[in-house]
């Protein structure tokens, strides 16, 4: 994970004091793929690249574990047809993959390509739990997320020695439709601070440790342009990012699939009181590009990992968008996932009591057929994608996209 400022520091002391670190017992990197998508016509491909260089005694191993839909999970009993239904939770899948110092291995997480097998004639990167594919063994369709860690501890007689350090592994993801070509991507999130000793020990991502202002957290604030709906297709990716709590959950760990979060689309994000709670939302709606208000977004609880498009956060206020042929804009907050011990929510759904106010957002605009913008035929479709963001928490200076909605007051306040 990226080093945080805090290093200067760090490395002030080993140069007065250089054998006071035992870098042997460092934890290893860890990484985020937010938003893994597998359908019939889409699949995501991940890059991995590892340039840790362990005890050559030891075999380099990068952990990936898959946090997926599960078809067993909350939702099985009562909507089966509903696996990536928002609040349904997410199971793991591991594997192990033999690597290298400075190595890079390209897979097909759906398998459709290479048959999840490292693409472009690698052979020095080797699956070996199972020895067979890394991709996601589930019918289509199906959202996840993935995290990926290059600690080679686990499994080894000495497991405190000869851990990978912070700051080793780097990601990037493609998610493509086949038959079309189009595609959009992302760099994986790599936040500040390592883990411990082996590969089932928790990892933190949650905000603060988001130096590039990946996570969106109880005190932060972004936004969000929409396009007119007859011009292109929005949908939001979604992904909670687990947080340090009590009883069950005093320990942040990414490494689950029931971390529930909700998101609300603002005209005015005010923290107010919500019953025996507090919401970031004075005012739920959306900005039309006539300045108009249009008020009934959703508070919209997600469980492990989400797609949505732009109808499920603006509830009522959607029809009326959409016939204004408008563009508009919105503040993005994030609130407390669901809390409920007796398992029910909403219409009766099965929830979970894992609530977290942190959130990883991305925006996907596309078309299905070729863009006209204003009666303007670009002769293409368009597939942009676009990760929200905010580092409020990290740098203490306002954010870098967190704006404030402050109205004129002329000298003297009259």
């Amino acid at each position: 994970m990226k080093k945080s400022f805090l290093l200067i520091a760090i490395l002030a002391a080993v140069l007065i004091f250089p054998f006071a670190i035992n870098v042997d017992k460092a934890g290893a990197d860890a990484i985020m793929f937010p938003w893994i998508v597998k359908s019939a016509t889409v699949s995501t491909l991940v890059s991995v690249v590892n340039t840790a260089q362990g005890n050559p005694d030891f075999e380099e191993r990068v952990h990936l574990q898959y946090w997926v839909k599960d078809p067993n999970g909350a939702h099985a009993d009562t909507l089966p047809d509903l696996v990536n239904d928002q609040e349904n939770t997410c199971t793991e899948i591991d594997f192990k993959v033999l690597v290298s110092k400075d190595d890079l291995f390209t897979v097909d997480t759906s398998g459709k390509i290479g048959s999840g097998l490292p693409l472009f004639g690698d052979t020095n990167t080797i699956p070996v739990n199972p020895a067979t594919s890394l991709k996601m063994n589930v019918p289509d369709p199906r959202r996840a997320f993935l995290l990926v860690d290059n600690n080679t501890s686990n499994n080894f007689a000495a497991p405190t020695i000869n851990n990978n350090v912070d700051g080793t592994l780097y990601g990037e993801a493609i998610v493509l439709e086949l038959g079309s070509g189009a595609s959009w991507g992302y760099i994986a999130y790599n936040p500040s601070g390592g883990q411990t000793t082996t590969q089932s020990s928790p990892v933190t991502f949650n905000d603060g440790s988001d130096l590039q202002g990946e996570v969106i957290g109880a005190d932060e604030i972004t936004q969000t342009v929409i396009m007119p709906v007859d011009t292109m297709i929005t949908r939001y990716f979604l992904t909670p990012v687990d947080v340090a709590d009590s009883g069950e959950h005093a320990t942040a760990n990414q490494r689950v699939g029931n971390a529930n979060a909700k998101v609300q689309f603002c005209l005015d994000p005010t923290t107010v009181q919500l019953g025996s709670g507090f919401t970031r939302c004075q005012e739920g709606g959306i900005y039309d590009n006539m300045e108009g208000p249009l008020s009934n977004s959703i508070n919209k609880n997600i469980v492990c990992t989400s797609g949505d498009d732009l109808v499920a956060l603006m509830g009522g206020g959607y029809d009326t968008f959409r016939d204004s042929g408008s563009s508009g804009w919105a503040y993005v907050v994030t609130n407390l996932g669901d809390v409920d011990q007796t398992g029910l929510i909403g219409n009766g759904l099965p929830t979970v009591d894992n609530p977290t106010d942190e959130m990883i957002i991305g925006r996907l605009e596309y078309t299905e057929t070729n863009l006209v913008l204003d009666g303007y035929d670009v002769g293409g479709a368009v597939n942009n994608f676009v990760w929200l963001r905010d580092s409020e928490t990290v740098t203490s200076l306002g954010g870098i996209n967190n704006i404030h909605n402050v109205p004129f007051v002329p000298a003297g306040g009259g």
